[in-house]
């Protein structure tokens, strides 16, 4: 089992084929994709991605240490978290 632990996912290379990219990435035996996210836009694209592909595609939402300190979550964030 292989984790993928930066996959950036919400670029829009990938748009158009995201599930065959994630099928190649099973196939390659990488089980688990987590994608990263610097902004709110891209937040919340990943939370997309998180309930199109359950259990395969999960997300950091924007924790990132260079980004983001652990005192100034955005409220979008907490917001998620509550889900």
């Amino acid at each position: 089992m292989l984790i993928d632990i930066g996959a950036n996912l919400n670029e829009g290379r990938f748009q158009q084929d995201i599930a065959q990219v994630l099928q190649r990435a099973r196939d390659a035996g990488i089980s688990t994709v987590i994608v990263t996210e610097t902004t709110e836009k891209q937040s919340q694209a990943a939370y997309q991605l998180t309930r199109s592909f359950p259990r395969q595609v999960y997300s950091t939402e924007r924790t990132h240490v260079l980004t983001t300190s652990c005192n100034a979550w955005p409220a979008y964030v907490s917001k998620a978290f509550r889900r």
